[in-house]
């Protein structure tokens, strides 16, 4: 079973709300970074400068101390990458962000390729590229709903406003993260589709 994710369809069978796409501020830059920022916006290239640095917070649902969800600055950091869809990708790195508007809207890590840290309310997780689902559930407990298939699973942690989708491909190892202001589940169709019967924990869409 596909789940949405920044830049991709959402599957024909489970239509998903469409992302608007977020606004990325990365953490602090230097000039020289800022220049390699105006060379890569200027030549189309699509590899962004090294995100070793960049910080990921599942519980807090940051990106670089900026909160998924809400305004950010329009004119720093990752913002000043994004093309005209609002969408801020590097495929080598495992990233993609996209903003609207001003807000965070996504964040989408793919963690085999992403340099960066993952985070838990601060604390690096440091085993987080080999958890198995279960060794995930131990650290962030039950989440609102666990989907299977013969391909994958996903577990959804949801506040209401923010949903975290945890990705296992094979039913392995985890491998995808995507965090997104528009939560798949907010919509009682997409909860029916996906077998949730949980009451939903914020506005529905």
């Amino acid at each position: 079973m596909r789940i949405l994710r920044p830049g991709l369809s959402p599957p024909s069978e489970k239509e998903a709300p469409p992302f608007a796409c977020l606004h990325f501020p990365a953490i602090t830059f230097s000039m020289s970074s800022m220049s390699l920022f105006s060379f890569f916006k200027k030549s189309g290239a699509s590899l962004l400068p090294p995100l070793k640095d960049l910080h990921v917070d599942v519980l807090l649902h940051s990106c670089a101390n900026m909160r998924v969800g809400r305004q950010v600055p329009s004119k720093e950091g990752f913002a000043t990458l994004a093309d005209e869809a609002g969408v801020v990708k590097d495929d080598h790195q495992g990233f993609e962000a996209c903003f609207h508007e001003g807000m965070l809207e996504s964040v989408f890590i793919d963690l085999a390729k992403f340099p960066g840290v993952i985070c838990r309310d601060d604390e690096r997780l440091e085993s987080i590229t080999s958890m198995t689902e279960a060794e995930l559930l131990a650290v962030l407990g039950e989440p609102y709903h666990r989907d299977e298939d013969d391909d994958e699973v996903i577990l959804f942690y949801e506040d209401g406003t923010v949903e975290t989708q945890f990705e296992f491909p094979g039913r392995a190892r985890l491998r995808y993260i995507t965090i997104s202001a528009t939560p798949l589940l907010a919509d009682p169709l997409q909860r029916a589709q996906y077998g949730c019967v949980n009451p939903w924990p914020g506005p529905e869409a």
